[in-house]
């Protein structure tokens, strides 16, 4: 059995990725294991890597380095895909608030961090890793150990490659303070306030204005007699859709130019505060169901799938002149959005349309309505997208008193190019989406390369400095962990009279911290502490690995 135990002492390739392989998957298991409903995730790698590394597994340095930088852009880049969607509308409505409250954790975060290295003259990437470890931010180590290796130092005990596993080190030791403390404060504030969760919850249930629905009206009011189709959808918002019309027992798809009787029973889809005002200004509802009253008549979700109509609008497609075809919804991730002309169409949108069965067939040929075609992932697209980042994060930036040029990284160049090619869609033939599937297997993939090899990388010598000093780095991570964290959520309740609910997803935001979001929708009883967790967790992602870089070069 010589030759195995050389192959994993080896500095072999096949050693070094049977090393990795062994890492990860001891490193999943120990992140599965929870407790009081918590568990590590796939930063277990991490520790899995600490441990295996001390105990004697040292895979080629230059395999390592190379698999380490490959995770983290694989990452930070379908991080971007995910997110950039809804990366500007997170910094509207209520997200501006929690977004500055966000950036105003990671400001005293930083100054904390500042405060405590300068006091006690903590070494060398000490206080990034510090940093990184008390906000469980993975990308932010990356970034700090990127920029230590390009400043060097003059001391052969200071070192770039040492400073960097410095960094590893202390972000190690704080890691477990940072995923616990946004959840032990959590439950100190819903203790401190005697916080109702149900009344919170109730408290965000969307108005009826904000749902859609549909409803059959009689026609009553004479003074809706003869008045078409487009005044009454001008007349009571552009979400309104009358879908279908009874009239004489014969079930028909209304144009805009058709007008209405007294007596005909309208089928009207759309936001419910609209159908609401149309039903008391022009009759009663009807209990008759229209979708099921004529043969010729049909509904069908159709998805968009082909090139063509990706990026046009729903008046650009003009499916009802063309091809008497209605769109009455547009369903996008989940949400089901009112089929108003100015939509822009997605690629992977689903339309609900109501017609004769053989338009509505040719309007999805026109579609593509193709599932296969969403099941299938688009390398060409995210390849280009990659190599755009590493070009992007490259590019020195000189800003003010900063010793050397600042750069993106490849913790922020992939990340940057990923949210503008996202929230882009499509430019020419090639189209930015990538199924939740292979986007989560490609990020947690990533992830656990990089925490693996980071892990490895510093393993012989955790443990040493886990007896001397490594106390002192778990109390300094649970300063910075707490002390910006409730500062801010005490702000946020008392001042600006935030829902629990938000503050829970904004604490889990402000970590990045999927544990944090887990342990919140399990008090809040549902996805609503997500809303909060989307609205800032993109631009608390870019803040903190661009900040990070500030910080390094600033400490010196």
């Amino acid at each position: 059995m010589t030759w195995l135990t050389d192959l994993v002492q080896g500095t072999s390739p096949a050693g070094g990725i049977l090393s990795l392989a062994i890492v990860i998957a001891l490193g999943l298991i120990l992140g599965s294991a929870k407790s009081r409903g918590a568990s590590l995730g796939v930063a277990g790698v991490l520790f899995a890597g600490l441990l295996l590394g001390h105990l004697g597994l040292h895979p080629p340095a230059e395999l390592l380095h190379f698999t380490r930088d490959l995770g983290l852009v694989l990452f930070v880049f379908m991080i971007g895909l995910q997110v950039g969607p809804g990366f500007i509308d997170g910094l509207r409505r209520d997200g501006l608030v929690l977004n500055i409250l966000s950036i105003s954790c990671i400001a005293l975060s930083i100054l904390l961090a500042v405060l405590l290295s300068r006091s006690l003259d903590l070494p060398r990437g000490i206080t990034p890793g510090l940093l990184a470890g008390a906000t469980t931010n993975t990308p932010s180590l990356a970034a700090a150990q990127e920029t230590l290796r390009s400043l060097g130092g003059p001391d052969p005990q200071d070192s770039a490659q040492t400073a960097a596993k410095s960094a590893a080190l202390a972000y190690a030791m704080t890691y477990p303070i940072g995923v616990l403390g946004p959840i032990a404060l959590l439950i100190a504030m819903r203790s401190l306030f005697r916080i109702d969760i149900a009344a919170e919850t109730n408290r965000l249930t969307p108005p009826r204005s904000s749902s859609l629905g549909s409803m059959a009206i009689e026609i009553r009011d004479p003074a809706f007699d003869g008045m078409p189709v487009r005044d009454i959808l001008k007349r009571f918002g552009q979400g309104l859709m009358i879908s279908r019309l009874l009239r004489s027992g014969s079930v028909t798809l209304p144009n805009l130019d058709d007008v209405i009787r007294t007596g005909d029973v309208a089928l009207a889809i759309g936001p419910v505060n609209a159908i609401d005002a149309f039903r008391d200004a022009a009759g009663v509802r009807s209990p008759l169901d229209l979708r099921n009253m004529s043969e010729h008549v049909v509904w069908r979700r159709v998805l968009v799938t082909r090139r063509a109509p990706i990026g046009k609008t729903l008046a650009q497609l003009n499916l009802r002149q063309r091809l008497g075809v209605t769109v009455t919804r547009v369903q996008r991730a989940g949400i089901e959005l009112p089929a108003v002309g100015g939509l822009p169409l997605n690629f992977a949108d689903a339309l609900i349309l109501v017609g004769e069965a053989d338009r509505v067939e040719v309007a999805a040929k026109e579609l593509g309505d193709s599932p296969r075609s969403i099941d299938r992932p688009r390398f060409i697209p995210v390849m280009l997208g990659i190599a755009l980042g590493v070009i992007l994060g490259s590019v020195p930036v000189v800003l003010p008193g900063l010793p050397s040029p600042v750069k993106l990284g490849l913790a922020g160049g992939p990340l940057l190019v990923a949210i503008a090619a996202a929230r882009l869609g499509r430019l020419g033939p090639l189209m930015w989406y990538m199924p939740t599937s292979a986007n989560t297997a490609l990020r947690e993939g990533g992830l656990a390369l990089f925490l693996a090899s980071i892990g490895l990388q510093a393993g012989p010598v955790f443990f040493d400095t886990l007896a001397n000093g490594g106390l002192q780095l778990l109390a300094l991570g649970a300063i910075i962990t707490l002390v910006p964290q409730a500062i801010v959520l005490l702000v946020g309740r008392l001042v600006f009279k935030l829902n629990f609910v938000h503050l829970c997803g904004l604490a889990a935001g402000q970590h990045t911290q999927p544990a944090a979001l887990a342990f919140a929708q399990g008090i809040c009883k549902g996805d609503s502490p997500a809303v909060a967790y989307a609205a800032v967790y993109p631009l608390t992602l870019l803040l903190r690995v661009l900040s990070m870089q500030i910080l390094v070069q600033a400490l010196g």
